[in-house]
């Protein structure tokens, strides 16, 4: 998938609420109850490679550095499986900006 195509994917709120579901899955699956940097790469991982991505571990260390210092708030629980959906979105952006 060019980036392109998932800019439209992000774009169309239900084909990214499947992406995000089937992450979501992977989650529970792997039975992942903290989001920590090996999981979170796992996961990102699991969501990029969906889109046909091949990140490149500066690239995970970039958007772990994002999710660790520039998303959420002091009173949401960044380690919280659910706070990271409610970001991935933002996540699958700040990697498509990197490569564009």
């Amino acid at each position: 998938m060019t980036s392109d195509e998932a800019q439209g994917l992000i774009d169309d709120s239900s084909k990214f609420k499947e992406l995000k579901d089937s992450t979501r899955d992977f989650i529970n699956r792997e039975d992942y109850s903290e989001i920590i940097k090996d999981t979170f790469i796992k996961v990102m991982e699991k969501l990029l490679s969906e889109l046909g991505f091949k990140p490149t571990w500066s690239d995970y260390s970039s958007l772990w550095g994002t999710y660790e210092t520039e998303l959420g708030t002091n009173e949401e629980n960044m380690n919280d499986p659910q706070i990271f959906l409610k970001y991935s979105k933002d996540l699958v952006q700040e990697f498509i900006w990197l490569h564009s």
